[in-house]
């Protein structure tokens, strides 16, 4: 019998067990936008008409929002910081976002307030702000649909578009630092199509949908200042510096510090997910991630997040590109249920399309510090003398786990020459 170490490579997801792919996390299916209401916390010199207008579409309606909360008082003199619920009405059409999902530090203010820990449904309107720490995210929904995803280290502020289309509702949000995401909701952008405009510094873009009401737009504000602009959906526009250009779908631009946009750039694919495949079980809580490389990438972003649209992040994490299959190994993942995607970053620091997340389970916390191991054995009449075996002609290999916790995802031994021939032979294998 001989012992040899199965590749790493090869038997990290020995011990998966594949099942069908998980279906979406809970809540994923889709109700009428902000059709649950939210939170308005009240600004000096709110009233109750001013609310009414802004959520109902009329300052008439301000009864409404009086008998979702009794106990007011007067409607022209609300407390400040007072948290008011509404329910709006208005038609998609009022300049405010609901925050609908968080993943760990996430700070909002509503102007003048000081910053303070965010809130799911929370109203923020025009000048309102959110800010993300490290591996921290936040999912906010306008009234038609449009959501908007603030990554990691991102500050972001709502704004009014000034220059919006006659009778198009107008969206507008300025990255300060980091990187924020929109994408339209189809069934009602068809119909009613929104402009969405970035503003990054100098840099304005803006994100309109197809006809099939498809809108969807990733804009980054790197260190160094200027902008990254990427359309996955529909079409957009970038101006910088007196300057524009178009962007088709799957096209992206880059903007210098200072300069114009740079000629429009097609985007990366997205990544072929290898490993753990979707609706894989692991039984340790350190696994590696591995995918297809993707010509011409310089980089790979890789998340993990606790939903399957990746709204909710709980980890990310830059991957340089090098020869061979990239691939990332996790420290301590939480025993949870998670997904994961894979993006990859141009030369010039574009992001390509995401890939698709696969689902995965993480049934324990204890790590995977030793490799798996294998053995090699022969069949057949066989006699060890001195450390040298010696079988009878015809015999066979096998290549069998020997963990506990290890099978086999493939293997194929090796034998340099015919088990018929008398001699010598080296005999070895692959797992």
């Amino acid at each position: 019998m001989f012992r040899m170490t199965c590749r790493r490579t090869r038997l990290l997801a020995l011990l998966a067990l594949i099942l069908p792919t998980l279906p979406a996390a809970a809540g994923a299916v889709e109700t009428p936008a902000l059709a649950k209401g939210g939170i308005h916390i009240v600004r000096p010199g709110d009233t109750l008409e001013q609310l009414a207008e802004i959520y109902l579409g009329s300052a008439r309606r301000w009864l409404e929002i009086a008998r979702l909360n009794p106990g007011l008082g007067d409607p022209k003199r609300l407390p400040p910081g007072r948290r008011l619920h509404v329910l709006p009405t208005g038609g998609g059409t009022f300049a405010a976002a609901r925050i609908d999902r968080l993943s760990n530090q996430v700070d909002e203010r509503p102007v003048p307030q000081d910053w303070s820990q965010a809130q799911e449904n929370d109203f923020l309107v025009e000048q309102d702000g959110v800010r993300t720490h490290p591996k921290s995210s936040a999912e906010m929904r306008f009234g038609d649909g449009t959501r908007l995803t603030v990554t990691e280290d991102s500050l972001v502020f709502l704004r009014r578009s000034g220059d919006r289309l006659k009778g198009v509702p107008g969206r507008s949000v300025e990255i300060v630092e980091g990187q924020a995401e929109v994408a339209s909701d189809p069934a009602r952008a068809a119909a009613h199509p929104p402009e969405i405009e970035i503003v990054l510094g100098k840099t304005r873009a803006t994100s309109r949908p197809n006809r099939a009401g498809v809108a969807q737009a990733r804009a980054r504000r790197p260190g160094e200042g200027g902008a990254k602009v990427m359309v996955y959906g529909g079409e957009g526009e970038v101006e910088a510096a007196g300057s524009k250009v178009a962007l088709a779908e799957g096209m992206g631009t880059s903007v210098g510090k200072e300069g114009p946009p740079a000629p429009p750039e097609k985007l990366l694919p997205a990544p072929q997910l290898t490993g753990p495949l979707p609706g894989t079980k692991m039984g340790y809580a350190n696994p590696v991630f591995t995918w297809a490389a993707v010509p011409e990438a310089a980089a790979y972003v890789l998340e993990l997040c606790a939903d399957a649209r990746c709204g909710a992040l709980l980890d990310r994490v830059v991957v340089e590109a090098k020869d061979g299959q990239p691939q990332w190994r996790s420290q301590a993942l939480p025993v949870r249920t998670l997904y994961w995607r894979v993006t990859a970053r141009s030369r010039s620091g574009l992001d390509g399309y995401p890939a698709e997340p696969g689902g995965l389970e993480i049934l324990s916390n204890q790590l995977d510090h030793e490799p798996p191991t294998a053995k090699l054995a022969l069949s057949g009449r066989q006699i060890e003398v001195a450390g040298r075996l010696f079988a009878a002609p015809g015999f066979g290999v096998e290549v069998t786990a020997e963990d506990a916790g290890c099978g086999l995802l493939e293997a194929s031994p090796a034998i340099d020459g015919s088990p018929e021939t008398p001699g010598e032979h080296r005999v070895g294998g692959y797992a």
